[in-house]
């Protein structure tokens, strides 16, 4: 039985994928600027799809999942409203600069879906919660 797919869920997923395309080549740079100008323009560039008609970036978090103390990246949320609805954006900006430096030099990722990724987030660190419960019942850890 095939799933029926309603015409905005439709356009939200024709929208995420323009939106890919059009970001495709400013993804795959490494960046060397100390203001984050690449993200702006990579906001800029996410107005200018057909269908797209605000954008909103949300503030800029360090994370290093290794080391608290030393960020290993710099994430935001960028929300997409479109002529759909709602679309959402984790934009990702990985340190690749030096050692005494990391962020001296950066490259850029995008995820865009119909999820906030802070939800996402919360519904995997449960899952996650839970197998380590499971492990540690088991004796597994």
């Amino acid at each position: 039985m095939k799933k029926q797919v309603n015409e905005d869920t439709k356009g939200l997923n024709k929208i995420a994928n323009s939106i890919y395309r059009a970001t495709q080549e400013y993804t795959g740079k490494v960046y060397r600027d100390d203001n984050w100008a690449a993200v702006g323009g990579l906001c800029d560039i996410v107005r200018g799809v057909p269908g797209v008609t605000d954008v909103a970036l949300g503030h800029g978090n360090y994370k290093n999942y290794l080391n608290p103390e030393q960020g290993a990246c710099k994430t935001y949320i960028m929300e997409i409203t479109t002529v759909f609805g709602e679309l959402y954006g984790r934009v990702t900006c990985s340190a690749a600069g030096t050692v005494e430096d990391p962020f001296s030099m950066y490259d850029i990722t995008m995820a865009v879906g119909r999820y906030r990724p802070n939800e996402l987030d919360e519904s995997r660190k449960i899952v996650h919660e839970s197998v380590v419960k499971a492990f540690k019942d088991h004796g597994l850890l």
